[in-house]
């Protein structure tokens, strides 16, 4: 009977203290720490040709832009690749808009922290390859800063912006199976967020959380050789971490109880489902062989290798032949190590001769493969669900939005073409932007993206590279309902 009544008394207790603890509606102020925050990402923030062709690019894999997207990437060989060892850098950026009614993060309402707040989003990204034959590896980062400043009635110096730095860094590895038709890719990412306060004038500067998480990803891409389409697909788990100072409250202003800042207990990346293909049409030729010029030289350097244990065995019988007098035994050897060396001079001079006739021939192969093509892709992403969540936006601004109740898609679909051949390529697509937070009476939106490719003089890079490269500036716009974006990267015309 005690036990009963204990029940019967701590029960209430229980359940009150679990509902105390959930997020409250939305527009009321977060006021307790059992929450998390949505990383999800639904605008296309990628490189600038990812993003110009609407983030269909999961189906297409190729260079440091494919591994980003498909981490089979990474053992994608083009077909300028004519070396059995090569790699790939690039860097690009994204720039927000200055639009009056900005949606960043489309939801609902103009992204600003307060009547008079500004708001900004900048997006770097970094990736490199290394490929060696069919096996590739690759690193990619993404880096985004949202900004959003506090412009109140305080004076100048406590003038407060609030700082969401995310970082995701992509390390994976790739291979070619079945002549490289068949590319497999496993990698792992690492997911960080930083929360940060400054003060705008002082340069005080005040770190409020910070978290990270890890999460496993894998891709293939299918690409028969001499076909004209690809399938591609990738899948990312969720990744979610608890703050390092979870469970805490910040004052960002002693004399303010409205900025009080609840920190989260999570941080979650939702998993991510990429599947895609891609078609291309014109006398350019989509999926070439790749020819490994190890692979093609390897009967060659076997045969010559088999000639160099021959003439060691000639000169070890040579040292073992006593016959003669010390003085002809010693001319012998020394006739026998001109003859040895000029046999292998001879080898070397014939395996120097083919890599060079292979290499041209590949390079030539490459150069004569006629630029017109017509290339249509597209995608459909989707983004899982986060429970009990809300988005950075809503983070900072201590308003509860919930965000991420159920899983998001994103269709998408872009062409690109080169317009002048060998001179400029251009590409354009849409793409649905899904709505994470519910009470968004506007819904998803469509985006309409558009890009090019310039190309630009030869260039030395100020007498650092041995030869002059043909270098290409490459853009982007991407341009939605309260939304517009851009971006630039500098890099090499193929």
């Amino acid at each position: 009977m005690l036990r009963a009544r204990f029940a019967l008394g701590v029960l209430p207790l229980l359940f009150a203290a679990r509902a105390q603890a959930q997020l409250p509606a939305n527009g009321q102020r977060i006021s307790n720490n059992d929450y998390t925050i949505d990383l999800a990402q639904t605008p296309v923030l990628s490189s600038t040709r990812v993003t110009g062709l609407a983030g269909a690019y999961v189906a297409i894999g190729e260079g440091t832009d494919g591994s980003a997207q498909n981490p089979a990437g990474v053992a994608f060989r083009d077909p300028y690749s004519v070396a059995h060892f090569d790699y790939d850098v690039a860097l690009g950026l994204t720039f927000s808009s200055a639009l009056a009614r900005s949606d960043v993060f489309n939801s609902g309402r103009r992204t600003v922290l307060s009547r008079r707040g500004e708001e900004s989003l900048a997006f770097l990204n970094v990736a490199g390859n290394m490929q060696l034959g069919r096996l590739g590896f690759g690193v990619s980062v993404d880096l985004q800063d949202y900004s959003l400043e506090r412009a109140q009635t305080r004076s100048d110096a406590e003038q407060e912006r609030l700082r969401a730095q995310f970082v995701v860094f992509h390390t994976m590895g790739g291979y070619g199976f079945q002549d490289g038709q068949l590319l497999l890719g496993l990698g792992v990412r690492l997911a960080l967020l930083q929360v940060v306060s400054e003060q705008r004038l002082s340069g005080n500067e005040q770190t409020l959380f910070d978290t990270a998480g890890v999460g496993l990803e894998g891709g293939v891409l299918y690409k028969p050789n001499g076909a004209r389409f690809r399938l591609g697909a990738s899948l990312r788990t969720q990744v979610t971490s608890r703050a390092s100072d979870a469970n805490q409250t910040r004052v960002l202003f002693a004399d303010d109880p409205l900025d009080e800042l609840y920190l989260p207990d999570r941080v979650t990346l939702p998993w991510e489902v990429h599947a895609g293909a891609a078609v291309q049409l014109g006398p350019r030729p989509f999926n070439p062989r790749w020819i490994d010029p190890r692979e093609e030289l390897s009967p060659t350097k076997r045969e010559l290798k088999h000639n160099e244990r021959e003439r060691a065995k000639r000169r070890a019988q040579a040292v073992a032949d006593t016959s003669g007098t010390p003085a002809e035994r010693a001319a012998r050897l020394e006739a026998l190590d001109a003859e040895l060396a000029s046999e292998q001079l001879l080898d070397d001079l014939r395996l120097a001769r083919l890599q060079r006739e292979l290499n041209e021939l590949l390079l030539r192969r490459y150069y004569d493969m006629r630029r017109f093509h017509l290339l249509m892709t597209a995608s459909l992403d989707v983004l899982g669900p986060v429970s009990q969540a809300v988005g950075v936006e809503s983070f900072l601004e201590r308003k509860v939005q919930r965000s991420g109740t159920e899983a998001s898609f994103s269709p998408r679909f872009a062409l690109e073409t080169e317009a002048i051949p060998n001179w400029m390529r251009v590409r354009g697509g849409f793409y649905v932007e899904p709505t994470r937070f519910a009470d968004n009476p506007h819904g998803s939106r469509w985006h309409w993206t558009f890009g090019m490719d310039q190309r630009l003089l030869p260039w030395e890079v100020f007498g650092l590279s041995p030869s002059p490269s043909i270098w290409r500036l490459r853009g982007f716009v991407d341009v939605s309902r309260q939304y517009f974006s851009w971006g630039l990267a500098l890099g090499i015309w193929h």
